[in-house]
């Protein structure tokens, strides 16, 4: 480019810059600070409203892990609720369910002394005529396994009827005072008859005592419904239980207890002049692989007392008082043990709730 030309773009520069005012370099000058002012405004609003959006973000998500968290903790205490109070009524289930059958038995023994007491002294001597009868008729009858199933034989048809004053099949009723046991003794050793009392084996004599006899009775050791028989381990030699049966009471004092195999059945044979009744249950608990006899011969009648306590009661009397001071234990019991149980663990709860709301807010 000419020197000319170089000289003449500066001149027109610079007189462009002589034709403006002081005024207007001011003006200039203002709108560019307040243009940059602005932009600056707009980046910080920009900024403040990502920011705002960032913390209403987070918030948001925060409030949801919260809300999951609060969620998860809820459905872990109501799962941890549930398996525990399943716990506790499993292992509750034995004593309740004992305690309901129980119940269930004194009512049935109530049942049958109302009707005993019902019938006139014509009446039950004529019923224990024909017991009598049965058992002279059973004389050299082999005797069976209770507990198998199918293992017994053709006996007199008149079997059921005989003893049978009520429509529950009730013959007699148990009472052994040592071990609280109180139990009506039904026709038979059927599964159904086993489950609710105790059964008597059809092929020996009846319960009514009498010279040449030998009454069995079976009942079931560790039945998760019903105690029945499950301390009958715990008689020794000279104690002493009652067999209730129309209008008597026959006292029997235990002479002997064994285990044998379920096929030692001579154990069971009727003795002559001698008036037995043996208990007998499976043992071991759980196994069953073998049979507690528990034998006993029919003594005078004497009533049971526990060292450092006498009483004048009646023995129906005993039978009814023994079995609600068991029911009133038991619920007693169940009640209680439940109560501080439910306790315990909700302030186990509370206690893991309160560590783990610390640990969120950390």
């Amino acid at each position: 480019m000419s020197k000319k030309m170089k000289s003449k773009k500066t001149n027109t520069k610079n007189n462009s810059n002589k034709n403006l005012s002081p005024n207007s370099k001011v003006i200039t000058t203002n709108n560019f600070i307040k243009e940059k002012a602005e932009k600056k405004i707009n980046q910080e609003n920009i900024t403040k409203s990502n920011l705002k959006t960032k913390e209403s973000s987070n918030k948001n998500i925060q409030e949801k892990n919260t809300k999951k968290e609060k969620n998860h903790n809820k459905i872990t205490l109501l799962l941890s609720l549930i398996l525990i109070f399943g716990g506790i009524a499993i292992s509750l289930y034995p004593n309740i369910s004992n305690y309901f059958a129980e119940k269930n038995q004194v009512e049935i023994i109530e049942k049958y002394e109302e009707l005993v007491v019902s019938i006139d002294n014509e009446g039950l001597e004529e019923e224990f005529q024909k017991a009598q009868t049965y058992n002279e008729n059973l004389a050299g009858d082999p005797v069976h396994d209770p507990f198998v199933e199918g293992s017994g034989y053709a006996l007199p048809t008149n079997y059921t009827s005989i003893l049978n004053l009520t429509d529950s099949g009730i013959m007699a009723y148990i009472e052994i005072p040592k071990i609280n046991v109180h139990l009506p003794i039904y026709h038979g050793t059927s599964s159904d008859v086993l489950e609710k009392g105790v059964g008597h084996i059809q092929s020996t004599s009846l319960p009514i005592g009498g010279t040449s006899t030998h009454c069995v009775l079976t009942g079931h050791t560790g039945l998760p419904s019903a105690e029945l028989f499950t301390r009958l381990d715990e008689l020794n030699i000279g104690d002493i239980f009652y067999i209730h049966v129309l209008n008597k009471v026959l006292t029997y004092k235990v002479y002997e207890t064994k285990v044998i195999l379920p096929d030692e059945i001579e154990e069971l044979q009727v003795v002559k002049d001698k008036d037995y009744v043996t208990l007998v249950t499976c043992t071991p608990y759980g196994v069953n692989t073998h049979r507690l006899l528990v034998k006993a011969e029919q003594v005078e009648y004497e009533e049971y007392v526990e060292p450092t306590q006498e009483t004048n009661n009646t023995p129906v009397q005993n039978v009814v008082n023994a079995i609600e001071e068991k029911n009133y234990y038991y619920l007693g019991y169940i009640i209680g043990g439940s109560i501080l149980i439910i306790l315990f663990i909700i302030l186990i709860v509370r206690i893991i709730l309160k560590k783990l709301k610390r640990k969120n807010s950390k």
